[in-house]
């Protein structure tokens, strides 16, 4: 299965399943022929690029990069988003599916959108404001690096 047929099929899940964890919904992505480590991938990086297209209107400042993190060793990598494969693929499926409101619900569940939606509903009265007169944008909304620790991790070289 390739990366945008997996994205795909975890729209689909999700659409099923919106309350589905994320176990769940690699596992069932496992069982549709794709490799542990990428259903672990497209299970974590299609809601950081489903939630930034969603959040594109607000203009945040995102990283450029994501950390991977063993929980169990603390040995880390980093990476790049935008060579990421499962998040261009995730880029590319909202890209070739504008009006699916699928991708929608996907990126409604990353860290970012939760972050923005609390600030909006919780904020101050800046918020409240840019919210309220439609600004279009959040003053200074920035958004830290992503910790991923559900990717498997390459093993060390002797």
């Amino acid at each position: 299965m390739d990366l945008l047929h997996a994205i795909d099929e975890l729209v689909r899940l999700v659409a099923e399943r919106p309350d589905a964890e994320d176990d769940d919904l690699a596992a069932a992505l496992v069982g549709h022929g794709l490799s542990r480590e990428d259903a672990e991938r497209v299970v974590a990086f299609a809601p950081l690029a489903f939630g930034r297209q969603l959040l594109s209107h607000l203009r945040p400042r995102v990283p450029v990069g994501y950390e991977i993190r063993d929980p169990d060793s603390g040995r880390s990598i980093r990476g790049v988003t935008k060579t990421e494969p499962a998040y261009v693929a995730a880029l590319e499926y909202a890209h070739l599916h504008p009006d699916n409101a699928g991708w929608v619900r996907v990126g409604a569940r990353s860290c970012e959108v939760q972050a923005a939606s609390t600030l909006v509903h919780q904020g101050g009265p800046l918020v409240r404001f840019a919210c309220r007169v439609g600004l279009g944008f959040l003053i200074g909304i920035a958004f830290t690096e992503p910790l991923l620790l559900r990717i498997p991790l390459p093993p060390t070289k002797p």
